[in-house]
């Protein structure tokens, strides 16, 4: 009896005692870690690592407190909060309406979009029904359904519920310009993006020829100063101008032998932009106006605002909340991010800017017991390089929303190793693919990531690494941190 006691004893120590396989792996993975600060190019760098497992229990960790520039992995902080604030089936609403009269088929007055920061209107990422193309015939067809056959009056864009200004205060120059620098608006119309074509030539230095760009941005102007670089070196094009200007210069390089290679640049007024389209799609449908078309920001600086009572046509309603969150983890769609971050400070203080919404979020994630000591957020998509967050803070954010009943549609927004989004392309055909969820960042000289692994057991860890001012190729080091993915899926 005694011995077959002492036996259980045993068994149930060895039972609740980690695996050899377990202990080596984490080991591994530890050593790993501590081994990336003395690989070639990291002599200079930064860079902080934090795992935990299912209870917040720290496993390993690398300079976990040194506040380090976060890139896009941002979004995740962004969207966790839109969620928990806004909830997933939030949807934006952007209104049809009109002042004046309508009479014998005419409106004497004015046709007004007027938004609620809405980011998805026009995507093409959320189905035909919410394409640029079907979302303004519905304008149109609910606006002759209203009994207007013409517009004796304008029609006006209205982003007025955001803040005039739309790109936060540090985001760099190099960038506002290009598609991706699209600041938050109060109005938006497929992304508040155009498309520039050139053809390059086939020798390095050879000048780039601007063919066209699209048809509704016509009151743009271009300084072209592109030029053909090496073959094989990519798009290192940027597109320089501030918002509600029409000057833009374009500087850099273009791959050489294209015949129509296409470049994307931000909208610099949004609202203008939106009414210019549907204005072109009501005549388009023989509904004509005569007076072209306004925004409301320039109306209110002109004095030209009118005081008569709007009456509704039409109501749009967005995708719900929780697939503009997808595509913006996804992605990694700035003006998506942008907006959210907006739309939380109008939610919680009445008040849409960037400044209301970076308060608001400290806010929350202090009151969930994420201490803001260095973190310091700048915008909600990432793009300012003045963001920093420690590895710490980002993955205590990770495990707290993993009991949040909003948690699978954060989850199911990150992209996976090896199968979606920004991670598609990594750790293919290794015991990591499809089993890191997570956001991806990337700058010059910076690259983060932020999220999930399944280990071999099916537990959930959270971690992060942020990696800054690595002398190394971009591709070296994501090829480094590939290799930590698998030492992480390798975990019991």
């Amino acid at each position: 009896m005694f011995k077959r006691y002492i036996l259980l004893i045993i068994a149930t120590l060895i039972i609740n005692q980690p695996t050899l396989s377990q202990k080596s792996a984490l080991t591994e993975l530890k050593q790993y870690v501590s081994s990336l600060q003395n690989m070639e190019g990291m002599t200079n760098a930064s860079y902080g690592f934090c795992l935990m497992d299912e209870k917040g229990s720290l496993l390993a960790q690398h300079d976990m407190n040194r506040s380090l520039l976060t890139a896009s992995t941002m979004k995740v902080i962004t969207t966790a909060t839109a969620l928990a604030v806004l909830g997933e089936g939030y949807r934006y609403k952007t209104f049809i309406e009109y002042d004046g009269e309508i009479q014998n088929g005419v409106l004497n007055g004015n046709v007004y979009i007027r938004g609620t920061g809405d980011p998805s209107t026009g995507s093409d990422r959320f189905g035909n029904e919410h394409s640029m193309e079907n979302v303004l015939r519905k304008w149109g067809e609910e606006i002759r359904k209203a009994g207007i056959l013409k517009i004796k009056g304008k029609v006006i864009g209205d982003a007025t519920l955001f803040s005039s200004q739309t790109i936060p205060d540090n985001w760099v120059w190099a960038d506002i310009g290009n598609y991706y620098g699209t600041g938050a608006s109060g109005l938006c119309l497929n992304e508040n993006m155009y498309k520039i074509h050139l053809k390059t030539g086939n020798r390095e230095g050879d000048p780039v020829q601007l063919l066209y760009w699209d048809e509704n941005m016509k009151n743009l102007q271009f300084i072209n100063e592109l030029t053909t670089g090496k073959a094989g070196s990519g798009d290192n094009s940027f597109i320089f101008g501030a918002p509600y200007t029409t000057l833009r210069y374009i500087r850099g390089t273009l791959p050489p032998g294209h015949e129509d290679f296409v470049i994307k640049g931000s909208v610099p007024d949004p609202e203008g932009f939106a009414a210019e389209m549907l204005c072109d799609k009501l005549a388009e449908m023989g509904i004509p106006t005569t007076s072209g078309t306004g925004s409301m920001l320039k109306l209110q600086v002109e004095g030209g605002v009118s005081s008569l009572q709007r009456n509704p046509i039409y109501t749009h309603l967005s995708p719900p909340l929780k697939e503009i969150v997808y595509w913006t983890n996804q992605k990694s769609v700035n003006l998506f991010a942008e907006c959210l971050l907006s739309t939380i400070a109008l939610m919680k203080t009445g008040v849409a800017t960037t400044k209301k919404g970076i308060e608001e979020v400290w806010k929350f994630w202090e009151q969930k017991g994420i201490a803001s000591e260095g973190m310091f957020l700048q915008d909600g998509s990432g793009l300012s390089p003045n963001n920093a967050v420690t590895a710490y803070q980002m993955t205590s954010v990770l495990h707290k929303i993993s009991g949040e009943p909003w948690f699978p549609a954060l989850f199911s927004s990150l992209p996976v190793s090896g199968k979606s989004g920004t991670l598609s392309s990594m750790t293919k055909d290794t015991p990591a693919e499809g089993k890191i969820h997570a956001k991806s960042g990337y700058m010059s000289r910076v690259r983060t990531y932020a999220g999930y692994v399944t280990t071999k057991s099916g537990k959930r860890y959270s971690f992060t690494i942020f990696a800054n001012n690595y002398n190394d190729s971009a591709s070296a080091m994501k090829k480094r941190l590939e290799e930590l993915f698998v030492k992480l899926a390798e975990l019991e």
